[in-house]
C-alpha cells in the first residue's frame, strides 16, 4: 500500500485562489514496516498576486518566483498527484481544503485520509489538533531540514506522514475521514 501525503499553499481559501505550492511525502509498506520517501516540493506562480494577509502564513512571495515558474494548470497539479509510483490512498491534514483545489479530476477518485479528523478520534486530550501543535504534543521526531519551515507545503506534509505512520487503522481511518470531525466536547 502506497500513502501520498499532499499539502497545498494557495493564494487563498477557495477557488478562484490559486496553488503556488505542492508537496507530498509517500509513505509505502513494502516489508511489513513503512518506508518513508524524501518530501517533494513544487513552485507555482500566481498569475493573480499573493494577498499580503496569505504571504504572512506561509511567507511565499513574489520574490520567490521568476518568468521560467510554471504556472499551476490542471495538467501540471495531475502529474505532481501521480508522478512516480502511483498512490493507492491520498492523506492530507483537513483534507476538505486540499479537495477544493485538488479534484476527483486530478486524483482518479482515490480515497482520502483526513489526519485531521483521525485525530481527533485518537487523541481527543490533545490541546488542539493542528499539525504542529501535535507534533510537538506527541513528541514526534522529524528531522528540522525537512520539517522547516512551517507552513510550507513541503515540511507541512512531513507532520501527518509521522502522525499517519504511527496511527495507520485502515478501514477506520477511511471511516473518519468521511464523516463529520468527532468533537469530543459541545461548546
Amino acid at each position: 500500500m502506497r500513502l501520498r501525503v499532499i499539502d497545498i499553499e494557495t493564494t487563498g481559501t477557495a477557488p478562484p485562489a490559486e496553488i503556488i505550492e505542492f508537496g507530498r511525502v509517500d509513505l509505502h509498506d513494502s516489508t511489513g514496516s513503512w518506508q518513508i520517501d524524501r518530501p517533494m516540493t513544487r513552485l507555482y506562480r500566481p498569475l493573480h498576486g499573493i494577498p499580503p494577509e496569505t504571504m504572512a502564513v506561509h511567507h511565499i512571495t513574489e520574490h520567490d518566483f521568476n518568468a521560467d515558474t510554471p504556472v499551476c494548470t490542471g495538467e501540471r497539479l495531475r502529474l505532481a498527484v501521480w508522478a512516480g509510483n502511483p498512490p493507492d490512498v491520498l492523506v492530507a491534514h483537513n483534507c476538505a481544503f486540499e479537495q477544493l483545489f485538488v479534484d476527483v479530476l486530478h486524483t482518479d477518485a482515490l480515497p482520502w485520509i483526513c489526519t485531521y479528523k483521525v485525530a481527533l478520534r485518537l487523541w481527543p486530550d490533545a490541546p488542539k489538533h493542528s499539525n504542529q501543535v501535535l507534533r510537538y504534543w506527541l513528541g514526534l521526531p522529524l528531522d528540522a531540514g525537512l520539517a522547516m519551515p512551517p507552513h510550507r507545503a513541503g515540511p507541512d506534509a512531513m507532520s501527518p506522514r509521522i502522525c499517519c505512520s504511527g496511527c495507520w487503522r485502515w478501514p477506520a481511518s477511511s471511516r473518519w475521514s468521511i464523516g463529520p470531525a468527532s468533537q469530543s466536547c459541545c461548546p
